[in-house]
């Protein structure tokens, strides 16, 4: 059979026509499907694991963050043991307590007052010795009665210590020493004198022997010295005056008046260490 001539030519053009619209089509990329397989659970996997680092991080620098936290509380809790030691124990180097005193004193290993048990023989407060200076009945028996009652309270307290098992420890001594300054801040100046000088307590500090180049002996403080105040407090104890140059600004100028050979005198010690021994001694308050 015989095609047309027209006719194959349109099939002929339909046919280019197709092709070409084949050929010209654009290229359109192929979506590649998201792996199911080993590869995806790779990479989810390796999702989890940095997740799980970063929680183990957290919870790590948590852990560390308290345990600092920790740590710091502790240094302060010694620091504070520290002190407290400190301001009891007397020093090892120059301005430290001697035991030398002109009538017997307690131990020095003791605070002036405390029990070394409370079946000890304790020197009588002596009410004859106030009275006979002129000191009323009535006060009289009130220092008695404060000082049996700090007696007591330190009975109680090594009483205490003994069963709980601190005795003779930092705790030990910090309270012994608290109830020494609740004393001291409840009374005057003068009673507090009397109370330490009738029950046979020293209540005075000499200065032993200074350092030639020290800034004590500078100004003109001697061997012998009597230091009964420092910026205006009154000195007691050893550690009254170490407590009182402690407080005195460094770089400042600081007033210390003592005693020698029955005068009153005033001199002027830059703040910090005078540089001499300080020997705890008993002397009568009643004296000139």
């Amino acid at each position: 059979m015989v095609v047309p001539r027209p006719i194959l030519l349109v099939v002929v053009s339909l046919t280019l026509l197709v092709g070409l619209a084949w050929a010209m089509r654009p290229n359109t990329p192929t979506q590649t499907p998201t792996p199911l397989g080993p590869e995806a659970n790779g990479e989810q996997e390796t999702s989890n694991d940095w997740s799980r680092s970063v929680s183990q991080l957290r919870w790590e620098l948590e852990n560390e963050r308290r345990a600092r936290l920790a740590l710091e509380e502790q240094v302060g809790a010694l620091k504070m043991e520290l002190e407290l030691l400190t301001s009891v124990m007397p020093p090892r180097i120059f301005d430290e307590p001697q035991q030398a005193s002109q009538t017997p004193a307690p131990s020095s290993a003791q605070e002036p007052g405390a029990l070394e048990d409370e079946s000890s023989t304790e020197v009588p407060f002596d009410e004859a010795e106030l009275l006979e200076h002129g000191i009323s009945m009535r006060e009289v028996a009130a220092l008695s009665e404060r000082y049996e009652t700090w007696q007591m309270d330190q009975i109680f307290l090594r009483d205490q210590a003994r069963r709980e098992g601190w005795l003779n420890k930092p705790r030990f001594r910090h309270q012994l020493a608290t109830l020494r300054g609740s004393l001291r801040q409840e009374m005057s100046d003068s009673d507090y004198d009397l109370m330490l000088y009738a029950s046979n307590q020293p209540n005075r500090v000499k200065l032993g022997h200074l350092l030639h180049a020290s800034p004590g002996a500078e100004a003109g403080l001697q061997d012998g010295d009597l230091v009964l105040s420092y910026n205006d407090t009154q000195i007691f104890s050893p550690r009254d005056l170490q407590r009182a140059i402690t407080q005195a600004p460094v770089g400042t100028s600081s007033q210390v008046r003592v005693l020698r050979n029955g005068e009153e005198r005033v001199t002027y010690v830059p703040s910090g260490p005078i540089g001499a021994h300080l020997k705890a001694i008993r002397r009568s308050p009643f004296e000139p």
